[in-house]
């Protein structure tokens, strides 16, 4: 871990006199944190108008300058950078690992300090190796007897992170205790019933719902087995998080019922705006897609066989997203400003979830992913030399956030198993472009720019920042400090970002931000939280619940920018996918495969973010656990989601040196 110097220390090294020293850390008072390769020197340089003023000249990793006053710098902290730990973390990986035994303890050891917190997740990839070595060569050695195979089981899971492997020992031990009760007496329901309780325990769902059918084969009348039929088939079909659900019912129901009211003839919702935010007629019609399948979600819950059917609102909106593109995008310009990638991202992540309904896949499953193929080919048209994405086509740098947003589908649809080796094309260089955009911990900038802004500080960047670490997380690439350092920012920035909720003007107050971003980084932070410990996340669950419902209006509608009654339809739309993502028990498609649905691809992905199927089809989950299936640019451009974490650490010790050299740039 890094340490902290005194004032004293940081000063002292910063004039010496020996061979040049530098810096890491610099925490500047915005609460930013900038890590960096600090000079030396203090330079003279002019900022602006005035003369010229002391400040900290810094290279980031990509070798840029920046200049940074001293008067705005809190506190300078010393240390390596995290490229120079990841470059040392990997060559002592490199000369260690050919001293290890091919021993199942030697190398569950050698995970172990792969895995080390010290290692800060530099080498979890070459842990995750080597654990999974540790279990191919410990497997064959386990008993079958209860003890050791629950604890072996358990150690795989939790130890390990090896969620599928898991699945297959878990499978064994039910199989033993099985066998153990048949030597008791003939199996019967109640047994039955008890072993596929435990089924679900270890989240067996599908071997659970077999145990089940048995017990009712012997007795279809079986009361015990009946009540859990039922309930096993309301959580594969419809997962829910139900303390939320019961809190977001309510307000969800007059907002749906709100959009219902606004679909056209054709299916469609809303219209194409020649503005900022999600401005096509093909992006609103998919936020209400999304909003009518949690509609139907939730009605399958109250009663699963009733609603069993498409409802014809869904069915109509559905049917206007299948048609060909060039029937419903803007493929002018002249409507909307720029290109329509939000109706590319979001018509694809409709049909991702619409793609997870067995009563649609049934009737249109051919068209549906023939659309997502269509949609996926957009993106990849759209995709930018930079490796990201951005609607206004003028502009030729990609922003951060839309191009996390389009890595977050990306990753969903791999997870399906769909369109893979698109997705595995694209997905490098977007990562790759959201790295590149890090400015501070946690922080992420709106696009490249020139030196530093108020927009990259923990304010101007919080709304943005989470969904840049949530979907480098859901590519395997994030970083677990950045990432929960984003979502403590937008929690110590949200009520300063409610302040221009409604306002009219696009980059305003003091952090530059846009008021028509604010309910959609609400959107995402209701995915991002649950990747937190269960208990931090369902407190922040009902926290971004109630701030929600707290926004809604009198009119049961949503709304971040007073701009025009289609647009009152894309925040609403938001507004109650939002809810769902609150809700929902399922996992997130861009982590792991959802339980329910109506496609099932086995091993694509496992809940812990693995993305390694199991190997041996005896000993790996026969289903992952849980299935179901040209005019110029605007100044600035319009448009970054609110802004960036802001932290600075507790206590930090003054850092400006005393007496530094001056020398002019």
């Amino acid at each position: 871990m890094r340490r902290a110097l005194s004032a004293a220390a940081t000063a002292a090294i910063l004039v010496g006199l020996a061979a040049p020293a530098f810096a890491d850390i610099l925490y500047l008072k915005d609460g930013n944190i900038i890590e960096c390769k600090v000079d030396r020197d203090i330079i003279k340089r002019a900022t602006g108008q005035g003369s010229p003023i002391p400040c900290y000249r810094v290279k980031n990793e990509r070798g840029e300058t920046i200049y940074f006053p001293v008067k705005e710098v809190l506190r300078v902290e010393m240390g390596k950078t995290s490229w120079e730990m990841l470059a040392e973390n990997k060559a002592w990986y490199e000369k260690e690992s050919t001293k290890i035994k091919d021993e199942a303890k030697a190398q569950r050891e050698f995970a172990k300090k792969c895995a080390h917190p010290d290692r800060d997740g530099d080498l979890d990839a070459e842990a995750e190796k080597h654990f999974k070595r540790a279990y191919e060569l410990e497997l064959p050695t386990v008993k079958d007897e209860e003890k050791p195979l629950e604890e072996f089981g358990k150690r795989v899971r939790d130890e390990y992170g090896l969620y599928d492997e898991s699945l297959g020992v878990f499978r064994r031990l039910l199989q033993v205790r099985r066998k153990v009760s048949e030597e008791k007496a003939p199996i019967n329901p109640d047994t039955l019933v008890n072993l596929s309780q435990q089924a679900v325990q270890y989240e067996l769902f599908r071997d659970a719902q077999v145990l089940l059918e048995e017990a009712l084969k012997l007795n279809d009348k079986h009361s015990r087995a009946k009540a859990e039929m039922k309930n096993l088939m309301k959580m594969l079909e419809v997962p829910l998080n139900r303390p939320i659900y019961n809190v977001i019912k309510g307000p969800f129901g007059a907002g749906i019922n709100f959009l219902k009211s606004k679909q056209a003839p054709d299916g469609s919702f809303g219209s194409d705006i020649n503005e900022a935010g999600v401005h096509g007629i093909r992006g609103m019609s998919a936020l209400a897609v999304m909003s009518l399948l949690a509609e139907w979600q939730f009605a399958k819950y109250k009663d699963l066989e009733k609603a069993e059917a498409i409802p014809p609102v869904l069915e109509k909106a559905m049917l206007w997203l299948l048609r060909p593109r060039e029937e419903t995008e803007n493929a002018s310009g002249g409507r909307i400003e720029g290109d329509d990638m939000w109706g590319a991202i979001f018509c694809t992540e409709a049909l991702v979830m619409c793609a997870r309904e067995k009563a649609i896949m049934a009737k249109y499953g051919d068209v549906v992913m023939k659309a997502i193929n269509v949609h996926v080919a957009r993106l990849k048209e759209l995709q930018r030399k930079d490796g990201g994405w951005y609607y206004y086509n003028f502009i030729p740098d990609s922003s951060s956030f839309s191009t996390a947003s389009t890595i977050i589908i990306l990753e969903s649809l791999k997870n399906m198993g769909v369109e893979t080796a698109a997705c595995q094309e694209m997905i490098p260089n977007a990562c790759k472009m959201v790295k590149s955009m890090k400015i501070g911990k946690g922080t992420y900038s709106y696009m490249k720019m020139p030196g530093y802004n108020s927009s990259m500080s923990p304010l101007g960047a919080s709304a943005r920042s989470p969904l840049c670490t949530f979907a480098l997380t859901c590519a395997d690439e994030g970083d677990e400090e950045d990432f929960k350092q984003s979502i403590e920012n937008w929690l110590n920035n949200v009520h300063l970002l409610k302040k221009i909720k409604g306002q009219s003007g696009t980059h305003i107050g003091k952090g530059m931000t846009a008021p028509y971003y604010f309910l959609y980084s609400h959107m995402y932070m209701a995915r991002a939280v649950k990747l937190l410990p269960k208990r931090t996340a369902q407190a922040l669950l009902f926290r971004i619940a109630g701030m929600m419902l707290s926004y809604q209006e009198p009119d049961a509608t949503w709304s971040d920018w007073k701009m025009t009654k289609d647009y009152k339809i894309a925040q609403t739309g938001l507004a109650l996918v939002t809810l769902w993502h609150l809700a929902t028990g399922d996992r997130d498609p861009a982590m792991a495969p959802m339980r329910s649905g109506g496609v099932v691809h086995p091993g694509t992905a496992t809940e812990t973010g693995g993305k390694k199927p199991a190997t041996d089809p005896k000993d790996g989950p026969k289903d992952p656990p849980a299935d179901p299936p040209k005019d110029p640019p605007k100044e600035p451009p319009k448009d970054p989601p609110k802004d960036p974490p802001k932290d600075p650490p507790k206590d930090p010790p003054k850092n400006v040196p005393d007496e530094p050299r001056m020398k002019e740039d």
